[in-house]
């Protein structure tokens, strides 16, 4: 099998194409047309067109918001990619409606999947499909077929999408191509790597995919509490790339905004269900390009003949300089096409799941046959937008975790003045903003530090801390930012700063300042209030001097690093928390014992002790995850 991609000019030059790489019609010609146009006029003169010269070839076709073209990244054009293969039969299908979307994906599914069935290719309208019950739809019929493609775009108008066949275009149904070959090899894989922030809220009322209530507050003034009035007037337009993460066992799944309701709700590209636990999510653009070259890799050990990609919109517009790094790796596998979603459909041995925020990629091959040179994984320098465009979004979000946590501890101040209702308003804030807290009395310049502030600054929780303990940790270069910012706070509104500071064991870190001063009855300074981050993690890859932590971060295999005397964890990589299921806080206060029951002090202690003489120990062992899975490591 062979794929060629052309961006689609006019018709004689396509013909030229055509004649140039010895494409004839065919009935196992399959063609994907990814269009930027969204006149349904216009998507029907392009069909026509390509129909004209191959009438007798399967044809799907989806509008956009963004064409992928021999690794390349377009807005506004169309492009045809033709895949003529020589053992596999296809077959199309349009279901004319989305209105149930489950009944449709039964409907498309019952028209195409045969015994023979190994994969379909599948688009549908971007705006009314709820996709996930579409492909759940599919799923009741046939559980083995390998699902991929995507939801309709509309260059982020949210004003009508299209897919279309050779008879038909549509703005509310769905189009599906099936592609037959027992003997057919189908590779699927996935990147999303965008990351929680801020509190986590539950889904209070909700039907299907349309949110009403997020802690008992309308889904509409959720996003405009923590992202701002700018973002949420303009949705779904804009803050396609901040999502709700929906918190699961088996991971996190984004869920975009397609649609506002006049009520207040939002409807998304997936379904939700009440007590659905979610985070706002913001995307890691170096984690997203190094994930890339690891995609790439491995996907070179499979057999590839044909590539397509389908990807979340949201990439292109958060990234949009970058987005062809992410993109070109995959070109030396295969001449790759395809398209940017309203929302990506993966499958996987484990089942079907529609995706947001994600690129999805699939991997086609009659022959079987590997490449012959194995691919040498490489990262270029990756050179990155000071936190991209969300830092405005961001630093709104956790200004507001902020208030919330002064609005909380002064109502409990009111209650009581006793150290225990101090104790207690500090894990409340604590428990509200996932931060270390610390107050600061303006007149007697004493502090009140929470354990988790203790624990950032590596200080003795018997050391009774004062504002000059904080001063005197700031590096000199930082000092006068530090005053600076301290001034700022007369206004009364909460600020952040970001500075440097030397840890109780001599390390510098990097931390994030969230704070608001606080003014007694007469208007005079009374105290600050806030919360302390530790960002040195986060400064170190924005300044791209992490490249061997990034190796180890994206890493495959789990990596840990321990405190030699007691085994408890100081650092542990991302597919470390993906095994064992636990947030990286957790882990972070665990031991090798607590993950290791059949592992003894004794054997501990044999071990370090092998560390000491050779440098290096090998363990057979068996890691307990949090929800009680054992395997092997």
């Amino acid at each position: 099998m062979k794929t060629f991609n052309i961006i689609y000019t006019n018709h004689d030059d396509f013909s030229h194409f055509l004649n140039a790489h010895n494409i004839t019609d065919n009935d196992q010609l399959l063609i994907q047309v990814f269009t930027g146009m969204s006149n349904e006029v216009a998507v029907t003169g392009l069909r026509d067109a390509i129909v004209s010269l191959l009438p007798t070839a399967a044809l799907i076709g989806s509008t956009t918001d963004g064409e992928i073209c021999s690794g390349s990244v377009s807005t506004h054009k169309s492009v045809v990619s033709l895949t003529q293969f020589e053992k596999t039969k296809l077959k199309t299908a349009l279901v004319s409606t989305c209105g149930d979307s489950f009944d449709s994906g039964v409907a498309l599914a019952e028209a195409l999947v045969s015994e023979t069935t190994k994969a379909i290719i599948t688009f549908t309208d971007g705006l009314h499909c709820n996709g996930e019950a579409y492909l759940n739809g599919i799923h009741s019929i046939n559980e083995e077929v390998i699902v991929a493609g995507g939801l309709a775009g509309d260059n982020a108008q949210f004003d009508v999408t299209y897919v279309f066949t050779k008879e038909v275009v549509s703005s509310l149904g769905a189009v599906g191509v099936s592609l037959d070959n027992v003997d057919l090899h189908v590779y699927s894989d996935y990147s999303f790597n965008w990351l929680s922030v801020g509190n986590e809220m539950v889904v209070t009322k909700v039907e299907g995919n349309r949110v009403y209530t997020i802690d008992d507050i309308s889904a509409y003034d959720i996003y405009k509490k923590y992202l701002g009035e700018d973002v949420a007037k303009n949705l779904p337009a804009v803050g396609i790339e901040f999502p709700l993460i929906i918190q699961k066992e088996k991971g996190s799944i984004a869920r975009a905004v397609v649609a506002k309701g006049d009520d207040g709700s939002l409807s998304f590209a997936g379904s939700f269900s009440v007590g659905d636990r979610v985070t706002f999510g913001y995307g890691d653009a170096e984690m997203i390009l190094n994930h890339s070259i690891d995609a790439q890799y491995e996907m070179s050990e499979k057999p590839v003949e044909s590539l397509f990609i389908y990807s979340c919109m949201a990439r292109r517009r958060f990234m949009p300089e970058l987005i062809e790094n992410e993109i070109k790796p995959f070109q030396q596998l295969s001449d790759v096409a395809g398209f940017f979603t309203y929302g990506e459909f993966y499958s996987c041995e484990k089942g079907k799941a529609l995706m947001n925020q994600t690129m999805t990629l699939l991997g086609l091959s009659e022959s079987g046959c590997k490449a012959e040179q194995p691919l040498e994984k490489k990262r270029d320098s990756i050179v990155l937008n000071e936190y991209q465009k969300s830092i405005k979004a961001l630093s709104h979000l956790l200004n507001v975790t902020t208030e919330e946590m002064v609005k909380k501890h002064s109502e409990l101040e009111e209650i009581t003045k006793s150290i225990s209702a101090t104790k207690e308003s500090l894990n409340l804030a604590q428990e509200v903003g996932q931060f270390g807290s610390w107050e600061v009395d303006m007149v007697t310049k004493k502090s009140i530090w929470s354990k988790e502030n203790y624990q950032i600054y590596k200080m003795d929780t018997s050391i009774e801390p004062t504002l000059d303990t904080f001063l005197t940790s700031i590096v000199p270069e930082d000092a006068q930012k530090a005053k600076e910012s301290m001034a700022a706070l007369v206004n009364g509104q909460s600020k952040s700063c970001e500075l440097r500071v030397s840890r109780g064991d001599g390390k510098v870190m990097n931390i994030l300042l969230n704070a608001k001063m606080t003014f007694d009855t007469e208007g005079n300074p009374e105290k600050i209030i806030g919360t302390t981050l530790d960002i040195t993690e986060q400064v170190l890859l924005r300044q791209n001097n992490t490249e061997l932590a990034a190796i180890i971060e994206n890493s495959s295999t789990e990596i840990y690093i321990m405190n030699r005397e007691t085994l408890s964890y100081v650092y542990v990589n991302d597919e470390a928390v993906h095994k064992m299921g636990y947030t990286r806080e957790e882990m972070l206060q665990m031991s090798v014992f607590d993950i290791n029951d059949t592992l003894s002090q004794e054997s501990a202690d044999e071990l370090k002790e092998q560390l000491m003489h050779k440098g290096v120990a090998f363990n057979r062992a068996i890691h307990v995850t949090k929800s009680g899975h054992k395997y092997p490591v």
